[in-house]
């Protein structure tokens, strides 16, 4: 979300968005990149980039742990507002689009 943000404030057009991306890698991302390179195997759009980064790179647990995270939500000595941010900043992650009743009956949850 943040590459996105600089990318949309800088008005970095969709072509240019994987080299300048990949010119930001380091340690084994680099890596990881100069060997899809030299197969020829460079993802040719923004899109394709962003699903190939995600399968190397993010673990198949990460949904579940976002799923479990989510569930065991607790208020505890939060405030309101930061708790809902909280809640908020999890289903936009975990892509849960909920109505207001979800939220009234996650906050009673807990």
């Amino acid at each position: 979300m943040t590459i996105e943000q600089k990318f949309t404030v800088h008005q970095v057009r969709k072509e240019h968005r994987v080299r300048q991306a990949t010119s930001e890698f380091k340690d084994f991302a680099i890596i990881w990149w100069t060997a899809l390179a030299s197969d020829g195997n460079i993802a040719c759009s923004w899109e394709e980039f962003k699903v190939a980064m995600r399968y190397r790179f993010v673990p198949s647990s990460y949904h579940r742990d976002l799923r479990k995270k989510l569930m065991h939500l607790e208020q505890r000595d939060k405030s309101v507002q930061d708790y809902s941010g909280e809640l908020q900043k999890g289903l936009m992650r975990y892509s849960v689009v909920e109505g207001p009743e979800d939220s009234i009956c996650q906050f009673f949850q807990s």
